[in-house]
């Protein structure tokens, strides 16, 4: 179901409502699966849901965030499709990186697959001018409280990796 939102809010966004078309169905004899409570080995289950911007960089580029399994939405528009959330150690990250997390918090790593920018939204995407190719979040359940960090290497971000942008946001 996400998937059709990234889909439509992409193509309302580059191509404007006239261009736009629903994806197909599959067809009627291809089995679904339904979806599984349980994530696959190395599946982290990471923040999902609303959240509203708190950094001034959060509210001045990408506005709201929605998450899901499936990626990323913001309000301005910008849709990043990523692989499933993996699980990461505080250990594992750059010194400093979340300061503002409490260390019950959790962190997972998401591949982006698909970054989809609006190209009138504020500084494009969020590693611009490069490509986002990592997103890094840190989420405190107990607060609400979610840091992102948008990475543009092709290697995954370790503890010796420095963001392109990081953000920050309540539940909202």
């Amino acid at each position: 179901m996400l998937h059709r939102v990234f889909a439509a809010t992409a193509c309302l966004a580059v191509l404007g409502l006239s261009a736009c078309s629903r994806p197909a169905e599959p067809p009627p004899s291809t089995p679904v699966t339904p979806p599984s409570d349980t994530p696959a080995a190395g599946v982290a289950a990471g923040p999902e849901g609303s959240f509203v911007p708190v950094s001034n960089t959060a509210t001045a580029i990408t506005g709201d965030v929605g998450i899901s399994a499936d990626g990323l939405l913001f309000g301005v528009g910008h849709v990043y499709a990523t692989g499933p959330a993996q699980a990461v150690s505080a250990t594992d990250l750059p010194d400093g990186l979340f300061p503002g997390l409490a260390g019950a918090a959790t962190y997972t790593l998401r591949q982006v697959s698909e970054e989809l920018v609006n190209t009138q939204a504020p500084n494009g995407g969020l590693c611009r001018p490069e490509t986002t190719t990592w997103l890094l979040l840190g989420h405190d359940a107990a607060t609400g409280t979610l840091a992102l960090a948008a990475f543009s290497s092709a290697d995954a971000p370790g503890a010796d990796s420095s963001p392109c942008g990081m953000f920050s946001y309540a539940a909202g």
